[in-house]
């Protein structure tokens, strides 16, 4: 179970899929003050 981060300031990286998105969600969640960092290539060239 993860604590509570609401109020804190954390650095998410990897947010872009997978496990990173998921805790990115919860921090917004939880009004946390994110910084939050993910790149997925695909995306990033323009590909869909």
């Amino acid at each position: 179970m993860m604590q509570s981060v609401a109020g804190k300031k954390i650095l998410i990286t990897g947010a872009a899929m997978g496990m990173g998105r998921l805790y990115a969600e919860l921090a917004i969640r939880e009004s946390a003050a994110a910084v939050v960092l993910g790149c997925q290539r695909s995306r990033a060239d323009g590909d869909r």
